[in-house]
């Protein structure tokens, strides 16, 4: 009994340290990073119904922020063989296999935000008067 106290205790505190509750700095390496790739995809194919939380969209999908605290909802999303009863229904034809690829390596790598001075902004559309 002595013995297995000291490594559960052990064990407990690995796995508590090993949770991350904010998004990770810029990380370099990385084979895919939000900027470079992850977020030019999500805004291409999701910011249509993604861009605000709706009683019908359960999370935006408008930052890295955003997208890093939902990483494994969009993973579980594009993984998923079969649409999900509220899958969101753009996804099936939208997405190539090389694009979930792209998503799927960067989820299990942490979710990197890449070099932030990479991103291109959304273009805005003409001010209103």
């Amino acid at each position: 009994m002595d013995r297995v106290t000291p490594i559960v205790s052990m064990l407990l505190l690995c796995l508590g340290c090993s949770r991350e509750d904010h998004p990770p700095s810029a990380r370099t390496g990385a084979a895919h990073t939000y900027v470079e790739h992850v977020g030019p995809l999500l805004e291409a194919r999701c910011s249509g119904c993604h861009a605000d939380v709706r009683e019908d969209v359960p999370f935006a999908l408008g930052s890295y922020e955003q997208a890093w605290a939902h990483r494994f909802e969009i993973l579980d999303a594009l993984v998923s063989p079969a649409p999900q009863e509220g899958a969101c229904p753009a996804r099936p034809f939208a997405w190539t296999e090389a694009d979930r690829a792209k998503v799927r390596s960067w989820a299990r790598s942490g979710a990197p935000l890449g070099d932030p001075s990479e991103f291109a902004p959304r273009p805005q559309g003409p001010a209103s008067r």
